[in-house]
């Protein structure tokens, strides 16, 4: 157990674990074997709608800034899961990815994920939970590409790359991108499967395939 300055909690729970440490003794690296489960919870006090971040994996390696005490860098293998969960005026967001290997960078200021890229059996998700009502959105790939800016949150899927909501289905891609922010879903090139009656495909674009 790791608590920061600004009372924000980190936990790592391993079978196995080497750890180094800075000039002040502060965590610096940590890399860990088997049963992985690295979860950090920001305090209370932080303006921040982050809730909680978590990793499940088999092998971490993780570099933590001895400056900010937050984290830098996160590299994870074999049965990768990344969750981030955060608060909205109606709910909750679950964002979760999950793959054969993950790279995460962190914001210097916020430590919010800035930078994701994840390789070989991509699945990403957003699960939108308002009262009793959850909206899902899902994308899978062989690689995934996520940005954090100012101006937007997007993900990119590229290797045989679909996605679905639960009205449709993109398929036959051979890149999807996706708005988080907006949620809106866009393809190069894509065939459109409705998933329900309700679904009206006048309101869809669907290019031709070059």
């Amino acid at each position: 157990n790791l608590l920061d300055e600004n009372d924000s909690l980190t936990t790592l729970l391993c079978d196995f674990a080497n750890i180094t440490f800075g000039p002040s003794n502060q965590v610096e690296t940590v890399f860990a074997q088997k049963n992985v489960v690295l979860q950090e919870i920001p305090a209370a006090t932080l303006q921040t709608n982050l809730l909680k971040k978590t990793v499940t994996c088999e092998s971490l390696n993780l570099k933590r800034s001895l400056k900010t005490g937050l984290l830098e860098s996160l590299h994870a293998e074999t049965n990768v899961v990344g969750e981030q969960l955060e608060k909205t005026k109606q709910g909750e967001i679950l964002k979760r990815i999950s793959a054969d290997s993950v790279n995460i960078k962190f914001s210097p200021t916020t430590n919010q994920i800035q930078n994701v890229v994840a390789e070989g059996n991509v699945l990403a998700e957003k699960i939108e939970r308002i009262a009793t009502a959850s909206k899902i959105v899902q994308a899978s790939g062989q690689k995934a590409v996520y940005q954090l800016t100012p101006e937007q949150e997007s993900v990119e899927l590229t290797g045989e790359p679909t996605a679905w909501t639960d009205s449709i289905l993109l398929s036959d891609a051979k890149l999807v991108r996706w708005n988080l922010k907006t949620g809106k879903l866009g393809a190069i090139p894509y065939k459109v499967t409705p998933l329900n009656s309700t679904n009206k495909l006048n309101r869809l674009r669907i290019p031709k395939k070059k």
